[in-house]
């Protein structure tokens, strides 16, 4: 979970680069790596069915409401199936990642949850640095934002992730300081 958390900021930033393709469509390690959150991790949450993280009854009710969404687009539009795998293998990891985090976190110490934070800390700052050098280094590009501004969205797709994935790090290093105190 550490290791995941760390590098995983970083490996998001490969969303676009195909590493195999399968039936037309490109495979980056960003989607290898969902679908090892989702074998991996999902063993776990299957363990441990009895634990059940706070609100995860709503996240259920959110990948039912995706569902249902799928199959009324079934009778509207033509549906790719391997964007259908892909958006539910995304819902779902989040899913599971979301209730082994809490498993996790209930059955360990404090220095475990703090390796938690710094691992979060160090991998948005990686992925904060790499789209800042990527930035400078001219990579990346404008993009126009919906308050009359441009903003630069560095490696990623569009220009709020890169702002959210620096809030992020902004929040984790700041109680992480907390913590270390």
């Amino acid at each position: 979970m550490l290791l995941l958390f760390t590098i995983k900021p970083a490996i998001d930033l490969t969303w676009n680069i195909p590493i195999f393709s399968m039936g037309g469509r490109g495979f980056s390690l960003l989607h290898i790596t969902g679908v090892f959150v989702f074998i991996y991790f999902g063993r776990y949450l299957l363990t441990n069915l009895r634990i059940s993280a706070p609100y995860s009854g709503i996240f259920k009710i959110f990948i039912l409401i995706n569902c249902i969404s799928i199959i009324a687009t079934l009778f509207i539009d033509k549906v790719s199936l391997i964007q259908v795998i892909d958006l539910m293998l995304r819902i779902l990891d989040s899913y599971i990642i979301y209730n082994v985090a809490y498993i996790a976190a209930k059955d360990t110490t404090f220095d475990n949850s703090r390796n938690l934070v710094r691992a979060v800390s160090i991998g948005t700052f990686i992925a904060v640095m790499m789209n800042f050098i990527a930035i400078k280094m001219g990579y990346g590009g404008l993009q126009y934002a919906s308050n009359d501004t441009y903003r630069e969205h560095g490696l990623y797709h569009d220009p709020g992730t890169l702002s959210n994935i620096a809030m992020y790090n902004v929040v984790f290093t700041s109680y992480l300081l907390h913590l270390l105190v």
